[in-house]
């Protein structure tokens, strides 16, 4: 603990000194030069440079469609870092370097997407991969003006907009889309329409898939599975001559049907089933300058998120087989971006409020709780010579925590954050950054607090903090991308559950130390029409000193995970033909308890993909074939095998075909 404190003075002090010092040059600067301070600008690929060595990896445009993904498990399976548990959408939570998305800091479209509803699923994040245009993924050390409670990093969804999906030349235009997958016999068809005219914007999508249960690639089907998914996303922006761009962005994943009660496993050899309903409605509402430059840049978001679960009442009596949860958050920020000559400083604020009912069948009563989160941030991007570059920053919040038991807690605490780029050779560069993020205390587990009675916390419950480092190597020249680091996150008072007398009582402890620790390879050379890469991935994930199995909302097992891909396009054909796979090693670990090893397993997907832009503009069909080998395996984040239960299984061998024609 002392170490931890020293920890967190250390990058206090740092990063307070350098703020001071940045914060003299800027008045330097406008003593001197009052009269060009407007005309002070960063150079777009400056601060994009500043904005790359904030992030581990960002899943483009072009990434996204080679990935071609239809669940969240699809969207991730070439990032080795993150690995997503098997099963329907309710099933699929994940895990960066192993620390459960709980304890991530997860945005879409700037809205803070809370998780926890219950260990067995991913809950309340439904996330559509058809919609995304990007995805920015960073572990451990997180800027100040991400948000709050990143204590093991921040990943962060961004959707189309109407200049993403419009072909060149166009103003309006539409798409449709139809597809199938013969594992599932899943159907899915997609209708957009989008268009921009006199500074305004319009975006509608709107995505169904329904289909029946899958098999495993031992023939096994997996009850409870068969998709039945709505998706819908609308956007409007107005954007003046000046830059002053508002928007408005509205969405909502629908899943529903009738599901395990534990979507990740079967218990004692039984599946029970509940009808399942799970949606997400996220609401923004945002205003920015475009051309914002000098002192004024501002950025100004209000969001609104609601997660319903609804289980009917069945025939599992129990407290945690039935229930309705409703969580409902708003929040927001408002920052502003000061350019001056060495770089950029964004300060502001930003909060959340956040509001759980539960309504529970068994015991006929109804629960709720409430978060309330503000905090002030200040993060700078400096590039003071040609070949450094530093993101240093602070954050302070505080949290209100109302209690399911009547408890209030009150916590206030620093984020620090410091990381830096130096240039040795023209093309590589020496990165290295350190953190120390305050949690406050982690939402409970809904479910936890509908299956326990009473349920309590500890009157003497601790806030979270993780203290995170990471160096490495990144060289980009000539056609080639690679990168080298390693990476350790030291959680301190993570929540815990005390099952001492359960289910006649329980209450959230603080529990042991989490740690997660190991180092990340990744290479890929491009050619004009052609790409092949690898990416490596070794984690150690120890919760009270022993390796961590799967933790309640706290960790998975990780260990080696390898990704290949590659992709040739034959020009004179429209024709590009591709590859990946996803290859996870044994594990022998006897304190994870389960009765095996935990058996490794090689997936691999082909795709070839037709568009005559000559001939046809705007059509593209395209051909899968998903685990080509029919491999039955366990995907790593899903529940290990145990004596009481068996897990879910990933899908088998599955044949692809999507057509989709823009207009």
């Amino acid at each position: 603990m002392q170490r931890q404190t020293q920890f967190s003075r250390f990058l206090l002090v740092t990063v307070s000194a350098l703020a001071l010092v940045t914060a003299s040059d800027l008045t330097v600067l406008q003593a001197q030069e009052v009269h060009n301070l407007s005309e002070i600008v960063v150079s777009g690929e400056q601060e994009a440079d500043n904005q790359a060595m904030e992030s581990d990896e960002v899943i483009g445009e072009e990434e996204l469609n080679v990935l071609n993904a239809q669940t969240v498990q699809d969207l991730f399976a070439a990032t080795p870092a993150i690995v997503v548990a098997g099963g329907t959408s309710a099933a699929q939570k994940f895990y960066l370097h192993g620390i459960d998305q709980a304890k991530v800091n997860i945005v879409i479209d700037g809205a803070r997407q809370r998780s926890g509803v219950w260990h067995h699923t991913s809950g309340d994040i439904g996330i559509e991969p058809a919609f995304l245009k990007q995805v920015d993924v960073k572990s451990g050390v997180s800027p100040a003006d991400a948000g709050p409670g990143a204590l093991a990093g921040t990943i962060a969804f961004e959707t189309k907009d109407a200049k993403d999906l419009l072909l060149p030349g166009q103003t309006m235009g539409g798409l449709i889309s139809a597809g199938y997958q013969s594992n599932s016999s899943t159907y899915q068809v997609t209708g957009s329409a989008y268009g921009m005219h006199d500074g305004f914007e319009l975006v509608g999508i709107v995505k169904h898939a329904q289909g029946s249960t899958y098999k495993d690639g031992g023939g096994h089907e997996e009850l409870g599975t068969d998709p039945d998914v709505w998706n819908g996303l609308g956007k409007l922006a107005y954007e003046s001559d000046g830059g002053h761009r508002f928007s408005l962005s509205a969405e909502r994943f629908s899943d529903t049907g009738l599901r395990r009660l534990r979507a990740d496993m079967n218990l004692n050899g039984a599946v029970n089933y509940n009808e399942h309903t799970n949606t997400r409605t996220t609401v923004t509402a945002k205003y920015v300058n475009t051309q914002g430059g000098g002192m004024f840049d501002p950025e100004i978001l209000l969001y609104m998120n609601r997660n319903e679960i609804e289980r009917p009442f069945g025939n599992y009596a129990r407290y945690s087989g039935d229930f309705n949860s409703d969580m409902v958050e708003f929040g927001g920020k408002a920052v502003n971006k000061f350019h001056f000559a060495l770089g950029t400083i964004t300060a502001g604020v930003d909060f959340y409020n956040n509001h759980i009912d539960l309504e529970r069948f068994y015991s006929k009563d109804t629960l709720d709780e409430t978060i309330t989160n503000i905090g002030g941030l200040v993060q700078a991007r400096l590039k003071p010579m040609d070949r450094l570059e530093i993101s240093t920053g602070i954050r302070v919040d505080f949290q209100s925590y109302d209690a399911v038991d009547g408890q209030a807690f009150d916590n206030v605490g620093f984020s620090p954050n410091f990381s830096a780029s130096f240039e040795i050779l023209d093309g590589l560069k020496f990165n290295a950054g350190a953190a120390s993020d305050f949690g406050g205390l982690e939402p409970s587990e809904m479910a936890l607090y509908a299956s326990a009675s009473p349920y309590s916390y500890a009157a003497n419950l601790k806030p979270t903090r993780s203290n995170s480092f990471e160096a490495g190597l990144s060289y980009q020249k000539d056609g080639w991308t690679a990168a080298a680091k390693v990476f350790h996150t030291r959680m301190s008072n993570p929540i815990a559950y005390d099952y001492t007398n359960w289910p006649a009582s329980g209450a959230r402890v603080n529990g042991a130390d989490l740690v997660s620790s190991g180092f990340d390879v990744s290479a890929r050379y491009d050619w004009a029409n052609a790409y092949v890469s690898a990416a490596f991935t070794h984690t150690d994930v120890k919760y009270d000193g022993k390796v961590s199995g799967l933790v309640y909302n706290t960790s998975t097992t990780v260990g080696d995970m390898l990704t290949l891909q590659g992709a040739y396009t034959f020009t004179d054909l429209d024709l590009t033909l591709g590859a990946k796979s996803q290859i996870a090693f044994d594990i022998d670990e006897p304190s994870l308890g389960t009765p095996d090893d935990l058996e490794g397993y090689q997936v691999i997907d082909l795709f070839a993909e037709y568009k005559p832009e000559k001939m046809l503009e705007g059509f593209t069909l395209r051909a899968d074939v998903t685990n080509l080998l029919d491999q039955k395996y366990v995907a790593r984040g899903t529940r290990l095998n145990g004596s009481r239960w068996e897990p879910v299984h990933s899908p088998g061998r599955s044949f692809n075909i999507t057509a989709t024609k823009k207009f």
